[in-house]
């Protein structure tokens, strides 16, 4: 492969690659392996990588989707039958704690060796680069896991070793990649993610715009592009449809296309987008916001070979498909929704019958979590409900119903206007919703904010912060992972997001652990 930005780079590409090919020889040789994935968009897209470049290779194997590694998880994957198992998008903080054989492991969280500096719990980095174990992660070889390579990406790394045809799977790593928010930080994708974006484009898979980044440019009507548009919120639009409307009404485009339906960011041409992005520059400029504007352009990627005005047309609504199927147990149509992207249509020109099918569901499963990601925030925002967030030194974390503990179900009025419970928060999205609190423009957004949910008997906690938090030394998988280590439970994940489980009777010693491990992190704001 030919890298145009390898020379810029400061990890050990060579060496990467050199493992990944190593893995790619591995898996070749071995008669059947098992996949093990994990439910959001970059565990999908990883999975998908993973299994159709076993597919590919006439290679038998099934894909298995797993919410966490705990000790039944590992005692499940100790017990398969078959000769390989192919870990995405997990696995590196419990290298020596699974006991398979067959064992590969691609994924890019921080393994203790590299983000629990410190730790009476630290481990040698030759564990992690242990030869007996084919074990590839960006950040043994110098790159940052949270930005320049996903869960997808290093799949995707490992099945370009195994053929050169599997460039068609580029695309996947490039939605894995900005459903993990790698894109975020430097506003495009950057490292061992630009590779593959080269790639992608120079194969006609992927195309680049630099444009505005807010989500929905394929399928929100242009006042509802601006109204829910956050981080970071635009000021004097974000949250007020009719000051939106207002906006766009002074620019002159039409809102609506010949047939009378509402037109998308996307389907505007280069002059009308012109004429917004330059009213939208003096909407900031009198609400002394020009700052926001650094944060709102940037690159954006589309792919080609999908219907335009439509999920799977942009990467960042794909991903956000795909994560509305994983969070909410329906992982494996994620992964068909993912092969239908990749696989050449079997009948040119249109969708064969099992992939309309398979859309159509991920689409309903989509409004559904919209539904519930609304109901999330009317409960936090909708009624004067007193303090959203309890804050502390250096967090804040999410009040509910007078705790800390996200209920399992919450009152509301249904479409008929009657009153009933429904399930609007899950463990597996409040994640989601604290990142959502956060940029909502409705609670302080300098330090991180905490989500505390019960889960299968423990309390799942996530955590959320953002760039400018990144860049005054904030560490969050170290910090969650500490503070849940401190008091028996387990975490980790990104600098910028990530989680950790712990017993129900711990969690206020949890929080002052974090609390306090966050305040050495971070620098004061200025």
């Amino acid at each position: 492969m030919e890298h145009r930005e390898a020379d810029a780079m400061k990890g050990d590409l060579e060496g990467f690659t050199a493992r990944a090919r190593e893995i790619a020889k591995a898996l070749r040789s071995m008669h059947s392996v098992t996949v093990i994935t994990h439910i959001d968009a970059d565990g999908i897209t990883a999975g998908a990588i993973a299994g159709q470049a076993l597919q590919r290779a006439h290679i038998p194997h099934e894909v298995l989707f797993f919410k966490k590694l705990d000790d039944a998880a590992i005692a499940r994957i100790d017990s398969l039958t078959s000769e390989g198992v192919w870990l995405t998008d997990l696995g590196s903080g419990y290298l020596s704690k699974i006991g398979h054989p067959g064992l590969v492991v691609a994924d890019h969280h921080s393994p203790d060796c590299c983000s629990n500096v410190g730790s009476k719990k630290k481990r040698d980095l030759f564990d992690f680069h242990d030869n007996s174990r084919l074990h590839l992660n960006p950040h043994l070889f110098g790159f940052d896991g949270s930005r320049e390579a996903s869960g997808a990406g290093t799949a995707y790394w490992i099945a370009r070793q195994m053929s050169s045809d599997n460039i068609m799977l580029a695309p996947l790593a490039i939605v894995g990649a900005v459903g993990d928010l790698q894109d975020n930080a430097q506003l495009k994708l950057v490292g061992i993610n630009s590779l593959i974006r080269d790639e992608a484009e120079d194969a006609g898979l992927l195309r680049t715009e630099y444009d505005l980044r807010l989500f929905g440019r394929e399928t929100r009507p242009l006042t509802k592009f601006f109204q829910y548009a956050s981080d970071p919120a635009l000021p004097g639009l974000s949250n007020d449809w009719y000051a939106c409307r207002q906006f766009l009404d002074r620019t002159g485009v039409r809102l609506k296309d010949h047939s009378g339906r509402e037109r998308s960011w996307a389907g505007l041409s280069v002059d009308e987008k012109e004429e917004i992005k330059v009213a939208l520059d003096l909407c900031m400029d009198r609400q002394g916001q020009k700052g926001v504007l650094r944060r709102i352009y940037g690159e954006v990627y589309v792919l080609p070979g999908q219907k335009q005005g439509t999920e799977l047309h942009e990467s960042k609504e794909m991903s956000t498909l795909l994560n509305s199927c994983g969070r909410y147990g329906n992982e494996r149509l994620g992964l068909e929704v993912c092969v239908d992207v990749v696989e050449p249509s079997s009948r040119e020109g249109e969708r064969d019958e099992r992939r309309q099918r398979n859309i159509e569901e991920a689409l309903e499963q989509l409004r559904n979590h919209r539904s519930n990601l609304i109901g999330a925030m009317n409960f936090f925002f909708a009624h004067e409900r007193g303090k959203i967030c309890d804050r502390r030194k250096s967090i804040q974390v999410l009040r509910a119903n007078g705790g800390y503990l996200l209920p399992e179900k919450v009152k509301g009025i249904n479409a008929e206007g009657a009153e009933e419970e429904r399930e609007v928060f899950r463990d597996t999205t409040i994640g989601i919703v604290a990142g959502m609190v956060l940029g909502s423009g409705n609670v302080p957004d300098d330090v991180p904010i905490l989500a505390l949910m019960r889960s299968e008997g423990d309390v799942k906690a996530s955590a959320r912060g953002n760039q400018r938090m990144v860049d005054r030394g904030l560490d969050l998988s170290r910090a969650m992972r500490e503070a849940a280590e401190g008091v028996g439970g387990t975490g980790g994940g990104h600098n910028v997001a990530a989680g950790a489980t712990i017993p129900e009777p711990r969690v206020h010693d949890f929080i002052d652990a974090l609390d306090d491990i966050v305040s050495h992190q971070m620098r004061p704001s200025t």
